[in-house]
């Protein structure tokens, strides 16, 4: 026998043998129908696919996230309320770097609020409240970085705004 003909005889035998490894280690996989699809009940390997996430257990479990989120941004609002009474007009080192560090921390704790936020699963109905805490939380840093009381009074006024379009916020009017 050749060498070519040796070749082509253990490339068939190995041939040969990956089908028959193939046919008894493979699992058979259900192909669901279109209707099966959209109804959920299709399933591979005979296994019920995952239902989506229930809408109302979703949107109470925002709420409830949200409403914890917003009591927090309103403790905050208030702290950065009362800073923007105090004049900062002829400082000494002592005070800026106390400005410095409040500065710093403030930052740091409107980072983490909006880090709360971004985290929470958003049902549809609560996506404009969701975007519109974000930008309450964005007037905030505006204040803590450019000191403009315009922002954090915005700040306030955008709250009170959601307090009204959605009345399970629960919180107190700002003014």
């Amino acid at each position: 026998m050749s060498k070519r003909a040796k070749i082509l005889l253990i490339l068939t035998s190995l041939a040969l043998l990956l089908v028959v490894y193939l046919i008894f280690t493979l699992k058979p996989v259900n192909i669901a129908s279109q209707q099966q699809r959209e109804t959920g009940q299709a399933s591979l390997n005979s296994e019920p696919l995952k239902r989506e996430v229930d809408a109302e257990v979703l949107s109470q479990d925002y709420q409830e996230a949200a409403q914890a989120i917003v009591n927090e941004i309103i403790i905050e609002q208030n702290g950065l309320k009362a800073y923007a009474g105090t004049s900062t007009i002829g400082q000494d080192a002592e005070t800026a770097s106390t400005t410095d560090e409040f500065t710093a921390k403030a930052l740091e704790r409107v980072g983490a609020l909006k880090i709360k936020l971004m985290e929470i699963k958003v049902p549809l109905a609560y996506k404009d409240l969701h975007l519109e805490l974000l930008l309450v939380l964005n007037q905030m840093e505006n204040f803590i970085t450019a000191r403009e009381k315009a922002d954090i009074e915005g700040s306030i006024k955008s709250l009170n705004s959601l307090a009204i379009d959605y009345d399970w916020l629960r919180l107190p009017r700002l003014e």
